[in-house]
């Protein structure tokens, strides 16, 4: 390998060394293609999940009120980091500005509607 990857940033990378072959260039850019194809796979994936909910929770009817259940869902694609938390009443916890965009969509989304935040749609 002609260039050392020195860093990567928002999907780009930059190398020490202009001298990379066709064949490496290649290589890359097959590789960021299939992480861009695996992401759009995932996003179309949790989207069909998202329209699965909301067309099960209207089958639920809220006791008391014999109302259809309704459901506020915001999506939105970046990076969190999880893991467990406590050491006796363990949690699971996912954290992150992006958690916290979609969480914020959520509570001011329409009910029954998907908020899908522009990175999201991106994908």
């Amino acid at each position: 390998v002609t260039g050392e990857l020195v860093s990567t940033r928002g999907g780009s990378a930059m190398w020490d060394s202009e001298e990379e072959s066709e064949e490496e260039s290649q290589a890359l850019l097959s590789k960021e293609n299939s992480l861009k194809s695996a992401a759009a796979l995932n996003a179309r994936d949790l989207l069909g999940f998202a329209k699965a909910m909301v067309r099960g929770s209207r089958r639920i009817r809220k006791p008391g009120l014999n109302t259809p259940a309704t459901m506020r869902i915001g999506i939105h694609s970046g990076y969190c980091i999880s893991g467990i938390v406590g050491t006796r009443n363990l949690k699971y916890c996912l954290l992150g500005d992006c958690v916290e965009t979609a969480a914020d969509m959520e509570k001011t989304g329409v009910p029954d509607c998907i908020h899908a935040s522009e990175d999201m749609a991106d994908l």
